[in-house]
């Protein structure tokens, strides 16, 4: 199975887990009337058991897959793309907070409790709004760029399960 088919697979089981884990709480008490409509509990801990297991050693092996696969463009393994992928997305997120926060004019002023004197704020940043909305596109383009090669990866990488 290619990277994509792990990923799609590993979403399934795990949907298919977190609904065995809500039919194993509701099974866990009947009514004896009931008792011949409803799955055993250890009947549907097995399966949860197997179905966990098989999740784990899919992502073991796509893990190992990631750690080992040499991406050719960047020269990076899968695992240092996703990282830096997350790196840029935190970073264009953090500079888009900070242009929010900085073109509110609420905080602009601020008055004493005890006085309607208002207190200038001082700008303490040395770029401008637009500055900061480069440094946000730059770092969405590069996780675009990034997130683009990880796809092509993960329709051509083989995970050995």
């Amino acid at each position: 199975m290619v990277i994509a088919e792990v990923l799609q697979e590993i979403k399934d089981a795990e949907t298919k887990r977190n609904s065995l884990q809500s039919e194993i709480q509701k099974n866990a008490f009947i009514l004896a009337v009931d008792e011949k409509r409803l799955r055993s509990i250890d009947d549907l801990l097995a399966t949860f058991d197997v179905l966990n297991t098989k999740i784990i050693a899919m992502k073991v092996a796509l893990q190992k897959t990631n750690a080992t696969t040499i991406e050719p463009e960047t020269g990076m393994t899968l695992i240092e793309i996703l990282k830096t992928a997350e790196h840029f997305r935190t970073l264009e997120a953090l500079f888009r907070k900070h242009i929010e926060f900085i073109t509110t004019k609420d905080h602009r002023y601020m008055t004493r409790g005890y006085t309607e004197t208002p207190i200038e704020l001082i700008p303490n940043f040395n770029r401008t709004i637009e500055g900061y909305e480069a440094l946000a596109e730059k770092y969405k383009n590069e996780t675009r760029r990034l997130e683009r090669l990880l796809q092509k990866v993960n329709w051509s990488v083989v995970v050995p399960l």
